[in-house]
């Protein structure tokens, strides 16, 4: 009931918050705060919230990268990512989703599988680039 009321209210920062994922790549609520505290009053808990609410209405997902950094993803459909240990960003990984993992993780569990999440953990292009020695 509580989010069904929080829900009606702040609909102007909603469209803020998810504006701010829109802008970003894989952004964490810090980053989204603050990219809208450069022009808009908005504190970090209106964030938060917001963030809590687009998700329980399926608009964003959750991408836990790090134990300690939860980022956001306007991505919703079954994808996979890469989390840079040198520069912390997180991206999208241009390989296909393998139900075949569901089913079999399904077979040998006897648990009913909804789908899987594979974060690859190495160090982005653009890092690479920037010191080659990154590259091995």
């Amino acid at each position: 009931m509580v989010t069904e009321n929080l829900s009606r209210r702040n609909t102007r920062q909603r469209k803020l918050v998810l504006e701010a994922i829109h802008w970003g790549d894989h952004p964490s609520a810090r980053d989204i705060f603050d990219a809208i505290a450069k022009t808009e009053r908005i504190s970090l808990g209106t964030v938060y919230r917001n963030l809590i609410i687009l998700e329980e209405a399926g608009e964003i997902v959750q991408v836990k990268s790090d134990p300690l950094l939860v980022r956001y993803d306007r991505r919703l459909g079954p994808h996979h990512h890469l989390h840079c240990k040198v520069c912390g960003r997180v991206y999208d990984m241009p390989l296909p989703y393998d139900a075949v993992f569901d089913r079999e993780a399904a077979e040998k569990s006897g648990c009913r599988i909804e789908g899987h999440s594979i974060t690859f953990k190495g160090i982005c292009r653009a890092c690479i680039e920037k010191s080659p020695e990154n590259r091995f």
